[in-house]
């Protein structure tokens, strides 16, 4: 158990970052309730889902430029040789004629959304797995609290008491 907690001491130097020694304080009670979290509110979670939202608008985008562009410009110069001022507009139709790139630049881009879905599932599973490992662990070590508390502390007692009498 010695050996324990000097683990356990050092992994928490290790977390803090600290080179010196400090001060751990004993507390009363060791129980902690359980906080429920929603872990479909989860910043990660939040992150793939944007992801995919982006993987998406750029697919929509790609394939809007396969429809025909409108354009319209106006437009104001000056010519020395009229002595005055020009003005004029501009209207311009592009019909795109040679679609494999687009297509191609389409398809990478679904391929592309493709991923993150399996990303954003991949860490999904992996989230919910750790989650359920982190609660049967909190149930075993609230059994195991539980048995000290109410049978293996008077037990400990008692033991104390029988190897401190036979010692005498």
């Amino acid at each position: 158990a010695q050996k324990e907690v000097t683990l356990a001491y050092g992994g928490l130097l290790k977390v803090i970052q600290a080179d010196e020694a400090i001060f751990v304080a004993k507390v009363s009670s060791l129980k902690v309730t359980m906080q429920t979290i929603d872990m479909n509110g989860s910043a990660e979670l939040a992150f793939y889902q944007n992801r995919i939202a982006l993987q998406q608008a750029e697919r929509r985008f790609e394939q809007q430029k396969l429809l025909p562009d409108i354009s319209l410009n106006y437009f104001q110069g000056t010519n020395p040789e009229l002595n005055g001022s020009l003005y004029g507009y501009q209207l311009g139709l592009k019909i795109p004629i040679l679609f494999g790139g687009q297509s191609s630049r389409i398809k990478a881009t679904r391929i592309a959304e493709d991923i993150s879905m399996a990303e954003s599932s991949e860490y999904e599973i992996q989230l919910k797995a750790k989650f359920n490992a982190l609660k049967i662990s909190l149930s075993q070590l609230q059994q195991d609290l539980d048995y000290y508390e109410n049978e293996g502390e008077t037990l400990s007692e008692e033991i104390l008491k029988t190897a401190n009498g036979s010692f005498r």
